[in-house]
């Protein structure tokens, strides 16, 4: 499955694709281009029941949308805020896999040329002025390639359940990520930018 997933999302153009798990796979590899060596966040075990009624709902995803809000209306204080919210609330053993793997993704993966916010965003964190969760990384992202807030939470989950659950199979990854973002298949599709 994951073999026809990367073909199929490979050759994916600016247009959404009609299979909804098609244009999950095309918004997980634009929001994060080296997701298939992404490693732990913060789900950790087997529960993914647990970190979703725990973590992600409380904590994760109201700062997600937020986040993506914020990088959508160039706002780099407002993703500052998102930032300092999660290192507040997410559980201790949480915050350093999400600061670690968002600034990998702000260093690995430079912003393209006119990607104002993008670049500060990145400098901000490589300076050590901004945490740089993988949520926000995720969402400065996901608003400069036009994706949904709903397409970016959608990712970030997979990429959840990829690095905690990496035992298991790509089907059970897009499970989790059913139970944790409900649709009817239109939540990943791309939306035009506000700014």
């Amino acid at each position: 499955m994951r073999a026809y997933l990367m073909k199929k999302t490979a050759s994916l153009g600016p247009e959404p694709a009609e299979d909804p798990h098609l244009e999950l796979m095309r918004a997980v590899r634009f929001c994060h281009p080296g997701w298939d060596s992404s490693r732990r966040i913060t789900l950790r075990g087997a529960d993914s029941t647990a970190w979703q009624t725990e973590v992600f709902l409380p904590v994760l995803r109201p700062q997600l949308e937020a986040a993506w809000h914020a990088a959508a209306a160039a706002d780099w204080r407002g993703l500052m805020a998102c930032d300092l919210a999660l290192d507040q609330a997410l559980p201790a053993g949480a915050v350093s896999g999400s600061r670690l793997a968002g600034a990998a993704l702000m260093r690995d993966y430079p912003a393209p040329p006119g990607e104002r916010l993008w670049t500060r965003y990145a400098a901000l964190v490589a300076e050590g002025k901004s945490s740089g969760h993988l949520g926000m990384a995720l969402a400065v992202r996901a608003a400069a390639f036009h994706f949904s807030p709903a397409a970016m939470v959608a990712a970030y989950v997979f990429l959840e359940a990829r690095g905690g659950l990496s035992g298991r199979s790509m089907i059970s990854w897009m499970e989790i990520v059913e139970q944790c973002v409900p649709g009817d298949g239109t939540a990943v599709a791309p939306q035009i930018r506000v700014a």
